[in-house]
């Protein structure tokens, strides 16, 4: 489950919500879910249930996956005899990797999981295998996997013993926001076993031998393809970055002194046509910029930078605006620190505050009006707190503050949300891998409708009800910042109970989706809660 728990104990259960009980659907161990979206992305078209069933020997059990339309109604569901990879050496589990929708089928993908990911694993998600449902008279194929750029049925019976000849080399499919899926080549450096004394740049020395990638439609057959790094002097990672029906966007990321990876580059493609569009090199004349992420809208696309001083201390973000056809920029917002103070008072030219907080960019939202609302959140880090052994780590989320700038860098709208929230985190993890897996109190926007109307999701700490029920049962809220033909309004939406863990999540329109499940007994409940945007 990748969304962030939200640490609250039980939902008051609205009138009108939607509710599946997980455990009517299956008699196995609930395990995953996964947002299925239309193919235009505009919507949830349903959702997909993973359960662990049967287990036939150490490596060898059963996987049931379920599949509900968007208003949590069982469209079908199948159970396949399935493998995963078991060491001593490490915990593993099964989790969905994505599903996605190509006219009448679904391809369902997983994958297995190192159990506690750090910065020293080479490898973290592995063993790719797919399924395919049939949404005309759902039937369902066998697993396959995809190496060497063809598909390959596989089946399994008990007692079968997993190695690493049997994913080491396997294609890891990408899905876009499109018609079509992304695959890189294997390396062509791709030892099992070596001498490492720098797991990053060992890391890096394999992506830059990748020397193919291919657009594949829904029968994995190669739509078109392109040789890259076929110049060592100037090989890099290349990565998937974003997608439309029209475009594909590649990220070229190249290593700093053998200590971080940095984005200076972005190429685009047709994705249908597999037509170079250009490429967008990204540098500054004060600046050293690197990319943070992207948004493709219908007539451009827009680059969301970290800027840092020539002491590589950060000074804020910047966004440069490309045109799609020709692909070129056209437009350069400043939104550094020293721009904030208008709506941040307080805020120095490092992103400091006060108070001692520190403020990171959580998201960055393109408005209908082509603005961008940045979405900041303030932090701290306590000193660890040692228990025997084992430090724990402790990060003090303070206020979120929404501030949107418009294309000649004026400030146009600005909010304070204040809270004050305290989570446990893995000792080691980066301020970045904690945004990244989703330890910080804002969890997501989501597109309301076509014409761009949206709406943000994040975690607050406000106390309601009478006095009696508060002293009983700690409450929080569901915090929602809605953006509806170009107006904001807000709503909460109290969570509160016993012995719950609650992931809220994309739903159909109008709707957020909450999974609860019980740390006691592990029963779990889906339901959709309507939003009054």
């Amino acid at each position: 489950m990748k969304q962030f728990i939200i640490a609250i104990l039980l939902t008051c259960m609205s009138a009108g919500a939607q509710v599946q009980k997980l455990s009517q659907l299956s008699s196995g161990k609930f395990i995953d879910s996964a947002v299925i979206m239309e193919e235009e992305g505009d919507d949830v078209f349903g959702y997909c249930l993973l359960y662990e069933k049967d287990r036939q020997s150490r490596e060898v059990f059963q996987l049931e996956y379920v599949v509900l339309d968007k208003n949590l109604n069982k469209l079908t569901s199948i159970s396949l005899v399935q493998a995963a990879f078991k060491t001593w050496m490490a915990r593993t589990y099964t989790e969905l990797s994505f599903v996605k929708k190509i006219g009448n089928r679904l391809i369902i993908s997983v994958n297995d999981q190192l159990q506690n990911v750090n910065a020293y694993d080479l490898i973290s998600d592995f063993n790719y295998r797919y399924i395919n449902l049939n949404l005309d008279d759902f039937t369902f194929s066998k697993e396959y996997k995809f190496e060497s750029f063809t598909k390959k049925e596989f089946e399994y019976k008990a007692g079968y013993k997993m190695n690493f000849e049997d994913f080491w080399d396997l294609q890891k499919l990408t899905k876009t926001n499109s018609q079509y899926l992304l695959a890189f080549a294997t390396p062509e450096y791709n030892p099992k076993a070596a001498a490492i004394s720098n797991p990053l740049n060992f890391d890096f020395r394999r992506q830059k031998s990748v020397k193919r990638f291919a657009i594949l439609n829904r029968d994995l057959k190669e739509v078109w393809a392109k040789d890259i790094n076929t110049d060592g002097k100037t090989a890099c990672k290349y990565e998937y970055l974003d997608s439309d029906p029209n475009i594909l966007l590649l990220k070229k990321v190249t290593m700093i002194k053998k200590e971080g990876l940095e984005t200076k580059s972005v190429v685009a493609y047709d994705i249908k046509t597999g037509e170079l569009l250009g490429e967008a090199k990204f540098n500054d004349k004060i600046y050293d910029i690197n990319l943070s992420r992207a948004t493709v809208t219908k007539d451009k696309i827009y680059f969301f930078m970290n800027a840092y001083d020539q002491k590589e201390k950060s000074k804020g973000y910047m966004q440069l605006t490309y045109s799609r056809q020709p692909f070129t920029e056209v437009n350069r917002v400043q939104m550094l620190w020293k721009n904030l103070t208008p709506a941040i008072p307080g805020t120095t030219e490092f992103g400091k505050l006060d108070d001692g907080t520190t403020l990171l960019a959580q998201d960055f939202i393109v408005t209908p009006k082509g603005n961008v609302l940045l979405v900041l959140e303030a932090y701290s880090i306590k000193t660890p707190v040692t228990f025997g052994n084992n430090p724990k780590v402790f990060a003090e989320l303070k206020n979120m503050y929404l501030v949107e700038f418009d294309q000649q860098g004026n400030i146009a709208y600005n909010k304070t949300i204040e809270k004050d929230n305290t989570v446990q985190v893995p000792n080691g993890l980066s301020i970045i891998g904690m945004r990244n897996y989703g330890y910080f109190d804002y969890k997501y926007d989501q597109k309301l409708n076509k014409n761009g109307d949206f709406a943000l999701y994040y975690r607050i700490n406000d106390r309601e009800g009478s006095r009696r029920a508060v002293t009983k049962k700690p409450l929080w809220t569901l915090g929602i910042i809605s953006n509806v033909d170009g107006q904001y309004g807000e709503e909460k939406l109290p969570l509160y109970g016993e012995n719950l863990k609650i992931y809220p999540s994309l739903a159909k329109n109008g709707y957020v989706r909450l999974l609860e499940v019980n740390e006691k007994t592990d029963e779990a409940e889906m339901r959709l809660e309507k939003i009054n945007y």
